[in-house]
């Protein structure tokens, strides 16, 4: 799998210039509201879509960091505007013999395109690794690599969910969960027009595994439904939920409901797809409660980022207190020069240490200062989850003896008292103990 090593933002809305980092599987970016973090997925969706946000083209004027325009009207020298993105990745096993390991490529648009100009290192990281190389083979080292660099990065698919999950992100993502579903019935080299039948037999089965993927990781029973025509199939697909005895639609269930179907979704396609596939999720946690939160948040962390490049901006704690090899945390902060009328965002890694319940921050981040939150919520999210994970235990252990006791065919007698009344019964009705009758 293919991973990021950093990111560089000039001028784009708030952010003036920000390099991160530290980057991991699992990328958590949380600090007060209006901070910018939302413009960080945002420029992630402008780099790999060229649109900002879900159906909103690009403006440049409506983009450019505002900061930055102030400094090009004070300029005697016009022609300065510009939006740029910079992105260095590990190019993971693919394209081994034409990518170097390390490479950036930058986008940068200008003020009256708005097609980026793109730009790269490889013909530099080429000369560094290979000093005195001969020209002839680095020009053809290099038509090998603008050619697998396109590809390489038609193969990495960005998927940003916003803050607040209208109806058109749900319609969005189904229609990216229909693309899979045709793209693996067109692998089997069958076309809809020939066959609609073998069409709708492959899609109901593979709507049966990902029906049982979404009960998993929804704890509701789910059912995913054809429309009775092929041009309502290509429309939307139909989920309904299961509530008692009924199955309501999705698109009428509350928030929170409708919230736990999107990484699941998000899952699914980045599951059965030949992409390389980022998440840029905006507060994931909209609309649950604490305990929703908590799952949601594990989920993130042990399953969801084991198959995609997540991005996340939270102010829910359940998040923000992940820890581990594949997470990172950032704060996201406003900052303002002395001799400038503007704030810019920045962005902070915040190294994390356990010391029992509380967390050793550097003296210049206040993330949970800025959050309010302080040592005795921490300790009682330690105890939370401490008594959670003895509750599944106890679940297990249940669900195990069960099984156990469902599975015994001969009769089983349950007494106290004298040792002696029990042999007395059971030898009385033929019971067995262990591999050997009673006497």
């Amino acid at each position: 799998m293919f991973s990021i090593n950093s990111i560089e933002i000039k001028f784009f809305r708030s952010i003036y210039q920000v390099k991160i980092k530290n980057i991991k599987h699992l990328n958590i970016f949380s600090g007060l509201n209006d901070s910018g973090k939302s413009n960080l997925l945002k420029a992630l969706n402008l780099f790999f879509n060229n649109q900002p946000d879900i159906n909103l083209e690009f403006n440049f004027k409506r983009d450019f960091s505002k900061k930055r325009l102030q400094e090009v009207r004070k300029e005697s020298i016009k022609g300065r505007q510009f939006i740029a993105i910079k992105i260095e990745f590990i190019r993971g096993k693919q394209f081994e013999m034409s990518l170097p390991e390390k490479f950036w490529i930058r986008k940068t648009w200008h003020r009256y395109s708005n097609i980026p100009e793109i730009t790269n290192n490889i013909k530099l990281r080429y000369k560094i690794s290979n000093p005195g190389i001969d020209d002839k083979i680095l020009r053809k080292k290099m038509t090998a690599a603008n050619q697998s660099l396109m590809k390489f990065l038609n193969k990495i698919q960005f998927e940003y969910i916003p803050a607040i999950k209208s109806g058109v992100v749900h319609e969005h993502l189904l229609g990216k969960l229909q693309q899979v579903l045709l793209k693996e019935k067109s692998s089997k080299k069958s076309s809809i027009q020939q066959s609609a039948n073998d069409l709708e037999k492959c899609i109901r089965e593979k709507i049966i595994d990902i029906s049982k993927e979404f009960e998993k990781l929804t704890k509701i029973k789910t059912d995913i439904k054809l429309p009775e025509t092929l041009e309502e199939f290509f429309r939307s697909l139909i989920v309904d939920t299961r509530y008692g005895d009924y199955d309501i639609p999705l698109k009428l269930r509350g928030d929170g409901i409708k919230a736990r179907y999107i990484p699941a979704i998000l899952n699914y396609i980045t599951k059965n797809t030949r992409n390389q596939v980022i998440w840029g999720f905006e507060e994931p946690e909209n609309s649950f409660e604490y305990n929703l939160a908590h799952e949601m948040a594990e989920d993130f962390k042990n399953i969801y980022s084991k198959n995609a490049l997540i991005f996340i901006t939270s102010h829910n704690f359940n998040f923000i207190s992940l820890s581990g090899e594949n997470v990172s945390l950032f704060r996201t902060h406003k900052y303002k020069e002395s001799n400038v009328r503007l704030e810019e965002t920045k962005i902070d890694y915040i190294r994390k240490e356990r010391r029992g319940v509380s967390f050793e921050m550097s003296d210049d981040v206040k993330l949970y200062e800025e959050l309010g939150i302080v040592n005795l919520q921490l300790e009682l999210h330690e105890n939370y989850k401490s008594k959670l994970k003895e509750y599944k235990d106890i679940e297990e252990n249940n669900q195990k003896l069960n099984e156990r006791v469902s599975g015994l065919t001969e009769h089983v007698l349950f007494t106290e008292g004298d040792l002696g009344v029990c042999r007395t019964l059971a030898a009385e009705y033929g019971i067995m103990v262990g591999n050997k009758s009673l006497p």
